[in-house]
């Protein structure tokens, strides 16, 4: 498998900075900031395979993260506040692992 693993934080309107621990995909892979508390990886290479794609998130802080795949180019991150609200500036510390098996 294809996989990609990171430590994310995020504040303000900025896009999530990533430390990359591992990246195997091909085409290069961004981090942009969307709207508030949603936002996108996105794959240039189109290497996020339904339906092979799994994504694990965790949260450092403990906060409910939804975090999909819909498609073969983005991934997203929706992270909620401690009122169960998608919000901003809740992405502190944070791993992500996605993984697309052949």
């Amino acid at each position: 498998y294809k996989v990609y693993r990171a430590l994310l934080n995020q504040t303000g309107t900025s896009a999530p900075v990533a430390v990359v621990h591992e990246n195997t995909f091909v085409g290069a892979l961004t981090w942009s900031y969307n709207d508030v508390g949603d936002y996108i990886l996105t794959s240039v290479g189109n290497e996020f395979i339904q339906p092979k794609t799994t994504v694990t998130y965790n949260s450092a802080r403990g906060n409910a993260v939804s975090a999909i795949n819909d498609n073969t180019s983005f991934v997203y991150l929706n992270p909620k506040n401690s009122l169960g609200v998608i919000d901003n500036n809740q992405i502190y510390q944070d791993t992500i692992e996605i993984r697309v098996y052949s």
